[in-house]
């Protein structure tokens, strides 16, 4: 999930690397759980990455990126159309 960067201390979780995959940041992900979020480190580390997002989205602590509005998508689809061969 792309966001926003979350309030407070809370960092990004990932930081991209070129072509590799991006590398986990536990102690920023710790502090959030644990730190922020008052989780108990059983629940913490039980949690599915999409749970964890969500509990993050519900403290306020991230925001969901906003999907383009119709207009913009019209406005991108004139200004890279598809090519198409024939």
């Amino acid at each position: 999930m792309t966001a926003p960067a979350p309030a407070g201390r809370c960092a990004a979780a990932t930081r991209p690397a070129g072509d590799r995959p991006a590398r986990v940041e536990w102690p920023a992900l710790m502090a959030a759980g644990l730190g922020m979020l008052r989780l108990a480190p059983d629940v913490f580390w039980s949690m599915t990455p999409v749970e964890f997002a969500a509990a993050l989205e519900g403290a306020g602590l991230v925001r969901r990126a906003a999907a383009p509005s119709r207009r913009a998508v019209l406005e991108l689809m004139a200004r890279f159309p598809d090519r198409t061969e024939g």
